[in-house]
């Protein structure tokens, strides 16, 4: 990694329900002319548009962290933990070497938990009754823990291991009412408001918390985000995820993520990569949405040139 900015080492991963990933999988059927493949992209931009991962939930966590340096982020992270499915909505990691786990897919509605253990969602005018998220979260954040506590993501310091503590909270709709009759003492700060995660996770003043707590380098808290991304088992088919690779926003991603043709796999060299960047800012027709060398770019554009035909 040749160079490092705040915003870089903030945002590790985005959601896998990207604009740009949609539309690059929208200019391949342009392309793929096959049934099957036609079929299986149609599939995939189906199931990236109907992700419980929101927009919205992202922009507001990323708008909460976004002038705190010892913070890192990770939006829809999917990982297979001692053979289980794991999916969590956003994953935030700091240098106390503290992670939290963020369930989102509430944060429209407010949750009535009754007393024997059912939850339902509400929208203000009508109830739906859902499977327990705290449930969900209390195992996801287990199987978590678990996997932070192994010797690939914990540090040791004069014979001490030190791992990840692993936390979670649920946001809701702050303007609808929630209820949570049902839950024991130590669930009550589990389910908040959206607008109080930030308020929760800060308690302490920064000052106290920076004396009193040992803190890792923020570049040793981005190396354990990069192997939990690498074991990311995105929502579509592997093959079609890699091909739509996404040129992030500039100063938002690592730069390693697009220092190769997502077509052939070649190193692309920083002119190379900066003229994808401008393909991306400009509204070409059909815009490319994808990071490719040059051989590869034309070849596209033969393609899409022959099927406009």
């Amino acid at each position: 990694m040749a160079w490092f900015d705040r915003r870089m080492l903030l945002i590790l991963k985005k959601r896998d329900a990207e604009y740009e990933r949609v539309t690059a999988l929208e200019e391949m059927l342009k392309v793929d002319m096959t049934s099957d493949g036609r079929s299986r992209i149609v599939q995939a931009i189906a199931r990236l548009k109907s992700d419980p991962t929101t927009r919205f939930a992202t922009d507001l966590i990323d708008e909460y962290f976004d002038r705190c340096d010892d913070w890192l982020i990770l939006h829809d992270l999917r990982l297979e933990i001692s053979g289980q499915p794991v999916q969590i909505n956003h994953l935030l990691l700091n240098t106390a070497m503290e992670c939290f786990c963020i369930d989102s897919r509430y944060i429209e509605y407010g949750l009535m938990i009754t007393a024997d253990g059912l939850t339902h969602r509400s929208d203000g005018s009508d109830k739906k009754l859902v499977a327990s998220p705290i449930s969900k979260l209390a195992r996801d954040t287990r199987l978590l823990s678990n996997l932070l506590s192994s010797s690939s993501f914990s540090m040791r310091r004069f014979f001490l291991k030190r791992a990840f503590t692993v936390k979670g909270h649920i946001l809701t709709h702050s303007a609808l009412r929630t209820s949570k009759p049902g839950l024991a003492d130590k669930d009550n700060n589990i389910v908040i408001d959206r607008e109080s995660l930030f308020s929760m996770i800060f308690k302490e003043p920064e000052y106290w918390h920076k004396l009193t707590t040992r803190t890792e380098a923020i570049h040793t808290i981005h190396k354990f985000g990069e192997s939990l991304i690498n074991l990311h088992k995105p929502c579509i088919a592997r093959d079609l995820y890699d091909k739509c690779l996404i040129l992030p926003e500039k100063h938002s991603l690592v730069d390693a993520l697009f220092n190769q043709c997502s077509e052939c796999g070649c190193t692309l060299d920083e002119t190379t990569r900066e003229q994808a960047l401008q393909r991306m800012n400009h509204n070409n027709k059909p815009p490319i949405s994808r990071v490719l060398c040059g051989g590869c770019l034309g070849a596209v554009w033969q393609d899409v040139h022959r099927v406009s035909l």
